[in-house]
């Protein structure tokens, strides 16, 4: 699953999945995310990205207007984030 966060970054992300989730996000770094957080939920992983990378490329063409990208492994939206508060925006379902 992919969400999206419009309007907001990734600390007020992080800070909401992990209120919302009952988890413990780490922040983690590389060449290609940049700086991203992720967290074990549900038996998979949860990423939290910023957007653009670092090189100012969007990681997702379709949705370059989202400044936060979610992605999680799991096939449905049974982790129940979908319209979670995020600063001045919600996350939304992208695929």
């Amino acid at each position: 699953m992919l969400y999206g966060v419009k309007n907001g970054n990734v600390e007020d992300a992080t800070a909401a999945l992990a209120a919302r989730l009952n988890c413990t996000f780490e922040l983690r770094e590389s060449e290609y995310l940049g700086e991203y957080t992720l967290a074990q939920v549900g038996g998979g992983e949860l990423k939290v990205v910023a957007q653009p990378d670092p090189d100012g490329e969007p990681h997702e063409d379709e949705f370059e207007d989202y400044e936060v990208l979610i992605y999680s492994d799991a096939e449905t939206d049974d982790l129940g984030i979908r319209d979670l508060s995020v600063g001045p925006g919600v996350v939304e379902v992208l695929e």
